[in-house]
């Protein structure tokens, strides 16, 4: 016969699913409630749609309704709000605002990649904890409390504190991945950990990597792989653990200080592969140099190029499709102000874009033709195909992040009093939301 079952996730066509029941299905425990036959029903059929000619009378679906807004997560002193944001505007503009969360010392927030939930980390030098709660509001909840993590690594919190340091969230939405910091309370300095944990939204608490086994800034990429770059090394792994390998390896990059320089590796949008620039040893010499890797999911690091210039003080980021790199590099003892270069994936055809003595580059826009960047006094959308646009601004531009290939938002003010824009690539921006926080933390969510 045909028993009725669940249907799965992946059907989404139908409103029932059965299933043919052979001999090994003649006999089934708690059965008594599922219906059986001797032959499913008859489909319900699909309904048909009649086109209209009146096209000023069309409606939006909801699907589409919804695929017409983006979200902003952003701290407060207060708290933590959420934005919806109108995508058929340009700029974006905020139709609707609420506060999901009261808490203080929020100083990281992170939404899902399903766009339902946020997490964020609360706290401050001495311990801190990481927390999940729906964009609705509901379900908020502890998830742990670097106090536990000290007391699981047998840490004398009299002396040192054990915190939680960067945080992502698992591809699935249904976890997330951090390391840590060892804060010395006596004294001066921290150190990050070089290790993973993982921790479920059930609370099941994992550590995948121990002290020194992967990096102070790691990239999870959409197929579970990780990429980490620690002080003396570069390494790849699998999330659960497996298949650790030191890609790269090279100096300690003397900083002159006690801050210890970490190789900022990220993955390819698809995962495929990822980029690092990794800096020589004596980067205040004017000698100093950086070389560009690309490393596939498996095999080899492949080294790419090698540019002058010191990066301690940058950042060097690829576009999603890793066809283009853009770099902000200063030529020691020379004089000249840092510069911002854009190249190919593999670093060639370098090109001097602008320089300034207060450069930042924050990020590319997911299609890889435009980018964002500020200076002295400014902020900067950078394109391809146009002549770049400043916005004077005598505020400081602390954080910029795309929402899409045509809008961007942009943080902007001064401590404990933030502005956060929606603007678009012309510069016309619209206030969306303030914070007086002393930094301002936010994240955004594209369908």
């Amino acid at each position: 016969g045909w028993w009725k079952i669940a249907c799965p996730s992946s059907v989404t066509v139908v409103t029932e699913c059965w299933i043919a029941g052979g001999a090994q299905y003649s006999q089934a425990t708690n059965s008594d409630a599922v219906p059986v036959a001797s032959a499913p029903p008859t489909p319900t059929p699909e309904p048909t749609i009649t086109p209209t000619t009146e096209p000023d009378q069309l409606t939006e679906s909801s699907s589409s309704l919804v695929a017409a807004n983006g979200r902003l997560a952003y701290a407060d002193n207060s708290g933590v709000w959420t934005v919806t944001l109108d995508l058929t505007q340009n700029p974006p503009t905020a139709t609707d605002v609420q506060q999901i969360t009261a808490a203080g010392d929020v100083n990281q927030l992170l939404l899902s990649p399903d766009g339902q939930k946020v997490a964020y980390t609360t706290g401050n030098f001495n311990a801190n904890e990481l927390h999940v709660v729906d964009v609705g509001g509901g379900n908020g909840r502890l998830l742990v409390q670097s106090s536990d993590l000290a007391s699981l690594r047998g840490i004398d919190t009299a002396e040192s504190a054990l915190l939680i340091s960067q945080v992502q969230w698992l591809p699935n939405s249904q976890g997330l991945a951090f390391n840590t910091d060892l804060a010395n309370l006596i004294g001066p300095g921290v150190s990050n950990q070089e290790d993973l944990w993982t921790i479920s939204l059930n609370n099941e608490l994992l550590q995948r990597f121990d002290v020194g086994e992967l990096g102070g800034i790691f990239d999870i990429s959409t197929g579970n792989k990780i990429i980490a770059g620690g002080a003396e090394k570069v390494v790849r792994a699998n999330l659960d653990g497996s298949g650790r390998e030191e890609v790269i390896t090279f100096d300690l990059v003397n900083t002159a200080s006690e801050y210890i320089y970490y190789p900022q590796p990220h993955w390819a949008t698809n995962g495929s592969r990822a980029f690092v620039a990794v800096p020589n040893r004596e980067q205040f010499s004017p000698d100093a140099n950086f070389t560009l890797y690309e490393i596939g999911s498996t095999g080899e690091a492949q080294t790419l190029t090698a540019v002058s210039g010191n990066i301690l003080f940058g950042n060097v980021r690829w576009t999603g499709a890793g066809n283009r790199v853009a770099y902000i590099a200063s030529e020691i003892g020379t004089g000249a102000l840092p510069t911002l270069s854009l190249a190919t994936g593999s670093g060639g055809t370098p090109v001097a874009y602008t320089t300034d003595a207060q450069l930042t580059f924050f990020e590319w826009a997911a299609g890889g033709n435009a980018f964002l960047y500020a200076g002295s006094g400014f902020y900067g959308i950078g394109q391809l195909d146009a002549a770049p646009v400043q916005i004077v601004t005598s505020d400081r531009t602390a954080v910029m992040q795309w929402l899409n290939d045509s809008a961007f938002v942009v943080a902007s003010g001064q401590n404990g009093a933030w502005t956060l824009s929606s603007t678009d690539l012309s510069g016309n921006s619209t206030t969306i939301a303030t914070s007086n926080a002393a930094f301002p933390t936010f994240d955004v969510w594209m369908p």
